[in-house]
C-alpha cells in the first residue's frame, strides 16, 4: 500500500538555510521509490488557522520506504540545514481508507484523554477528589503549563508533568500505576 509524506511549512525563520535544504534534499531520494506529488505549488487553506507557508507531498513504495528514507544517514544529514530554518510539520501516513468508521481513530473514543487504567482514578478517589476534578489534573500533555488546578475542588498538589510510558517514578505506587492516552501516546505521571 502507498504511503505519503506530507509537509507543512508553518513559517521560515531563515531562508538561506531552507534553500540549502532544497539544493541537497531532492538527491536523498534515488533508489527510495519516491514520487513526488506536490513540491511547493500554488495552495489554498481551506480550514485551519495557519499560517502555512509551503506544502509538499510525496508518495512512496510502503510505509517502510518512507521510514528507511527518512531515517538513513544521507537524508538526516541534510535534514540538519533545515532544522531550526522553519517550524514544519512532517507527517508520514499509510494511503487506503478505514472503511468502518467505529475503527476511525480508535485512540480518540472517550475524550480527549482516555483512562487505560483505573489507578489515576482511584487515587483520586483516595484522595476525596470527584472524577471531574481528576480529569482536569491528568488530562495535560507534557506541553502543558505545570501550574496547580484550582476551583471548588483544589488538588492537595501540583499536576505530575507527563512522561513515556515504560519510564518508572517513584510515584508509580502514589498513583496506582496509572496510565493514559494522549494524542496516541500512552503517558504516566511523573516525580
Amino acid at each position: 500500500m502507498p504511503a505519503h509524506l506530507i509537509a507543512a511549512v508553518r513559517s521560515v525563520k531563515d531562508r538561506r538555510g531552507m534553500e540549502e535544504y532544497w539544493s541537497r534534499a531532492e538527491a536523498t531520494f534515488e533508489g527510495s521509490g519516491a514520487k513526488p506529488l506536490a513540491v511547493y505549488t500554488p495552495f489554498t487553506l481551506l480550514e485551519g488557522k495557519g499560517p502555512v507557508e509551503g506544502i509538499v507531498t510525496i508518495e512512496f513504495p510502503d510505509m517502510e520506504a518512507a521510514r528507511r528514507w527518512y531515517g538513513s544517514a544521507t537524508y538526516q544529514a541534510v535534514k540538519q540545514y533545515r532544522e531550526g530554518a522553519a517550524d514544519i510539520e512532517v507527517i508520514l501516513v499509510e494511503g487506503g481508507v478505514v472503511a468502518a468508521p467505529d475503527q476511525r481513530m480508535p485512540h480518540t473514543k472517550g475524550g480527549r484523554a482516555k483512562v487505560l487504567t483505573s489507578g489515576l482514578l482511584a487515587a483520586a478517589a483516595r484522595r476525596g477528589l470527584s472524577k471531574s476534578c481528576c480529569w482536569c489534573f491528568v488530562a495535560q500533555p507534557a506541553s502543558a503549563p505545570r501550574t496547580p488546578y484550582t476551583s471548588k475542588h483544589p488538588l492537595p498538589l501540583k499536576p505530575p508533568p507527563m512522561i513515556p510510558a515504560g519510564t518508572r517514578s517513584h510515584r508509580d505506587r502514589q498513583w496506582g500505576r496509572g496510565t493514559m492516552e494522549w494524542g496516541g501516546q500512552q503517558i504516566v505521571p511523573s516525580p
